[in-house]
């Protein structure tokens, strides 16, 4: 005597494939990092000017800040 199968076929679907590769998912998840890396980018692009403008401005200050020798 044979061993009796153990379960059974409730449906059967065409085109998917539960063993095949996770390509599909890893098509969004590849978007999704791009776009978060170009928004963190672009926040780091401007928190970078406006730092290196406000040193700017400051070392400028200072420099006008300075005693001027008036000795003619």
């Amino acid at each position: 005597m044979s061993p009796k199968p153990k379960g059974r076929i409730l449906r059967i679907k065409r085109g998917y494939n539960p063993n095949s590769s996770s390509v599909g998912s890893d098509i969004p998840a590849f978007l999704f990092s791009c776009t978060a890396l170009v928004l963190v980018a672009a926040i780091a692009s401007q928190v970078h000017a406006i730092i290196k403008a406000h040193f700017e401005r400051k070392s400028e200050g200072a420099v006008s800040k300075e005693p001027k020798d008036h000795a003619e």
